[in-house]
């Protein structure tokens, strides 16, 4: 509490400081007829060091405010697209008030474009940001250069956001940069390239269906290049190493022209920087977008993953990565574009851990030492056709590929009742090729039709070996006994083949309505198979016990109907519609299984505009998720040394009604953004399961929960800057009820989360720039039993100073104070520290860094599951120190 009190006094101190040493340049922008006018530019550069202080952006009514410094000469220019700069010349120690009086351009050539320098311009629905206007001379890439923009976040994945909505697309020069992630971009575009940040909102890459569909949550991202940059080779090739065997290679190499574009990445480390990782590569969609969820009925088609352990916040006692990526784009002729990219990765991972967990039924608890060896190879390649060259016919082809080759042996020692050595290895070898197939045509202005078509076949295959000490469920499993102890080895494959397809129709009544029927189906179908063995004496017998073995094959058809009908009326725009859905499913096992239904399930979708850069939107869907063939079998199968699932054939749908509704303010006038996001959620049949624990063995199956679950979620965000200062509070909440049963007892789980952060940082060119900032994050968990309450606190600061004509100082400090209540658990800090020198003008850049400077050995995380509670101690990587080389291209 005692250093949440001094940082909020800094903070306060150092905005007071700056406040006080400014005056408030306020007016209005009118044109000669007396008219405001809105989204005009106000410059305010300063004479003494010729540099923009600062700027303004004119709103509705054409009023402006800008902060200057006292008694310091300014020129201030207001501009705007279509009229005559005006040039004004100002200095004064109080505050100024005036009208600024606008005329149209008197004429201007055909055919050459008005090019002029302004900080952000609003055309529409795009907004574009000049880089250099916001730099301060220490962005090293797309990341620092972004974060720096009003409006747009880079969140804890390293994913663009903008406005509280994810950015999907990232195009360079207008082509695609790796389709499908945002992460990629930000962490490997130099920033010294970057000219100007566009950002798409109501982005649609089918032009012909802007105006008929709802794309509010489509924001794309196009980066322009710098002068020189874009009809060229250009990048960086980074190299270093250290103390103990530390290694890094890093080339970035990008070549654009008006038809062709190319670029290469490469990373080899034992930094501990992960370029890609195993989430992201599962994550990573390729741009396919899918279809099923679109007709508010969908197959939750899960991973049949063999159950990897995953990094905390990347960090783990020790990782090695290789990344290499290419990717093109292409255009040998007017309106066909070719493109694609390759994703190589390679990661060695050691993780090591302490858990406690407690089971809250029997009240038992269990302490491990965990550890684990991975090794993770991740291939993804992607080729895409892209034709347009007529304005009322759009084809386009994907066909995307991806495949893994992931292990991971551990070690680990129980103690519970007893101490015991368990060892296992897990390995799979997933792939999955995915085409997508897309036709727009436009037969006049009131008729337009869309085919979409997806296929998807994928293949898993876990393997998991388990050795223990003592006998693995003795009901369950003929185990032979074995003075090393028991030995057990199981097999899985699924097999799915699924293929989306539908044709939409669109008819324009008039200029504010619209109708748009769609024909679509989704069939599903999948090959599930399962096997356990036990060696005894080097040789492998198979059980052929039936409850030890799955051979399931499913069937899943939905055909649907949907009409929709779209109208624009004053500031609302809305959207209401329904989908009829018919179901057939086929489940052939031991005991098959056959269903037919038929449901409608209607959604609404409506937005108030309230102003041009204001707007509020509530959406309504009602929603069927069908379960796919993973918690479908009837036999046993096990995901870890103490867990036996077994799936049932019997399971229903689950019917959810879920409300979102959402309201954006992006206020150039005053530099304020804010974004609210609240969604309530009420779920029937949920699939939850029944658990069977008897000390830490627990056997589960999943049912249809008997009683209906809520979820409530609130995300805000609020942005404010005060002219080199700028603010971001965060707000999240999530509040979650659901049920399980626990030895034959239905129980209600409750969980309250609490997430909240505040930053304040400085953006000034010739001064150093800090960040202060203090996070709080509290889970509630709450049984039939007790109630516990996990906190995390973290005050942060960070510092980016430019000094002695080419070096840069970055510091990056945290302290975490976790505890349990008020009974403190862990306190730790962390310091990462880089210097480096780039001699103005230079191709070189040398580098000093160092992670872990305090030496912290551990971070900790914790979960609760409804069965149990686990805290978890994580080791990380100790401190290291090393130097890098950097050659710009």
């Amino acid at each position: 509490m005692k250093i949440r009190n001094k940082l909020l006094l800094f903070v306060f101190g150092l905005s007071a400081s700056a406040w006080s040493q400014n005056i408030r340049f306020e007016g209005v922008v009118l044109d000669s007829l007396g008219v405001a006018i809105s989204t005009a530019n106000i410059v305010a550069t300063n004479q003494e060091t010729n540099r923009m202080d600062n700027f303004a952006i004119s709103d509705l009514e054409g009023k402006f405010s800008i902060g200057i410094k006292k008694d310091v000469p300014y020129n201030i220019k207001v501009s705007y697209l279509g009229y005559k700069s005006v040039a004004l010349t100002r200095k004064s120690a109080t505050d100024l008030n005036e009208v600024v009086v606008m005329y149209e351009q008197a004429e201007q050539l055909e055919g050459v474009e008005v090019t002029y320098e302004m900080p952000v311009s609003i055309q529409g629905d795009t907004i574009v940001y000049n880089a250099d206007s916001f730099n301060t001379g220490s962005e090293r890439k797309l990341k620092d250069v972004l974060e720096n923009l009003p409006g747009i976040e880079i969140n804890s994945d390293g994913q663009i956001e903008v406005e509280g909505r994810q950015v999907r697309k990232v195009m360079v020069e207008g082509k695609d940069f790796f389709d499908g992630d945002s992460k990629i971009a930000t962490e490997n575009i130099p920033a010294n390239a970057v000219d100007k940040v566009q950002v798409l909102k109501n982005f649609n890459e089918i032009s012909q269906l802007s105006g008929v569909t709802n794309n509010d949550d489509n924001i794309a991202i196009n980066i322009k290049l710098k002068e020189g940059k874009d009809r060229f080779w250009f990048g960086e090739l980074g190299a270093g190493g250290g103390e103990k065997d530390r290694i890094l290679l890093n080339p970035k190499v990008f070549y654009y022209s008006p038809k062709t574009s190319l670029n290469f990445l490469g990373n080899r480390n034992n930094l501990g920087e992960n370029p890609f990782t195993r989430r992201d590569y599962f994550r990573f969609t390729g741009g396919f977008r899918n279809q099923s969820n679109q007709s508010g009925s969908s197959i939750q088609i899960q991973s049949d993953d063999v159950g990897l352990s995953n990094l905390q916040n990347n960090n783990a006692a020790s990782i090695e990565n290789d990344f290499a990526a290419t990717n093109f784009s292409h255009q040998p002729q007017e309106g066909l574009t070719l493109s694609g990219f390759a994703i190589l990765s390679q990661n060695n991972t050691q993780i090591k851990s302490i858990r406690e967990r407690t089971f809250t039924s029997t009240g038992v608890t269990e302490v491990t030492d965990n550890d684990f060896d991975q090794s993770s190879i991740s291939e993804l390649y992607k080729f895409s056709t892209l034709y347009n060259a007529n304005p009322n016919f759009q084809f386009e082809y994907d066909i995307f590929y991806r495949k893994a080759d992931e292990s991971e042996y551990s070690d680990l020692t129980s103690n519970a009742a007893r101490i015991e050595e368990i060892s296992s290895l897990r390995e799979q070898t997933p792939n999955q090729l995915s085409q997508n197939l897309n036709a727009y045509l436009t037969l006049s202005e009131k008729h337009i039709f869309a085919l979409e078509l997806q296929h998807t076949l994928q293949e898993e295959n876990p393997f998991f070996e388990l050795q223990k000490e003592r006998i693995l469920f003795p009901d369950v499993f003929p185990l032979i006994y074995q003075p090393e102890g028991y030995l057990v080895q199981q097999n899985r494959f699924t097999k799915t083949n699924k293929l989306d397809g539908r044709l939409e129709y669109y008819y324009m009544l008039n200029d504010t309505a619209s109708l748009n029927l769609t024909v679509g189906t989704t069939q599903v179908r999948q090959d599930y198979n399962s096997s356990m063995g036990n060696t005894v004496d080097g040789s492998l017998t198979i059980f052929d016990e039936p409850n030890l073995i799955n051979d399931v094959k499913y069937n899943f058809s939905d055909a649907y109907t949907a009409l929709r009908y779209r109208v624009k009326l004053g500031k609302f725009l809305i959207n209401p519609g329904f989908t009829l859905h018919n179901y057939d499913i086929k489940t052939l096992q031991m005991n098959p299984n056959a269903s037919k239904d038929t449901r409608l399930l209607p959604d609404v979708w409506i937005r108030y505009q309230i102003r041009k850069s204001e707007s509020l939107r509530f959406t309504y869907r009602a929603q069927l998720q069908y379960s796919d063939v993973s918690r479908l079998g009837e036999s046993y199968t096990f995901s870890n040394y103490n867990r036996l699932y077994l799936g049932n054939s019997s399971l229903k749908p689950a019917y959810f009604h879920n409300f979102t509704l959402n309201y954006f303010n992006f206020n150039m006038f005053n530099f304020t953004n804010i974004f609210i996001r609240m969604n309530y959620r009420k779920q029937f049949d949920n699939f939850k399961t029944v658990n069977v624990v008897s000390g830490i063995d627990r056997e589960s199956s999943p049912f249809n929960s008997p009683k209906a679950e809520e979820r409530i979620n609130i995300n805000a965000r609020l942005q404010k800057r005060f002219n080199n200062l700028k603010t971001s509070f965060t707000l999240q909440a999530n509040k979650n009820k659901s049920y399980n049963v626990v030895n034959g007892d239905l129980r209600q789980f409750n969980y309250f989360t609490q997430f909240a952060s505040a930053t304040i940082s400085t953006n000034f060119r010739a001064a150093p720039n800090v960040e202060l900032g203090y996070s709080y994050n509290n889970n509630r968990t709450k049984d039939e039993d007790r109630i516990r309450y996990y906190i995390t606190e973290r005050p942060f600061v960070g510092l980016d100073a430019a000094f002695l004509n080419g070096f840069i100082l970055l510091a990056d400090y945290s302290f975490y104070d976790y505890r349990l209540g008020s009974t403190s658990l862990n306190k730790y800090d962390d310091l990462s520290m880089s210097l480096l020198y780039n001699k103005k003008d230079s191709k070189w850049e040398f580098g000093l860094l160092a992670k872990n400077v305090l030496g912290n050995s551990s971070i900790n995380r914790d979960n609760f599951s409804g069965i149990s509670q686990t805290t978890t101690l994580y080791m990380i990587q100790p401190r290291f120190i090393y130097i890098t080389l950097k050659y710009f291209i």
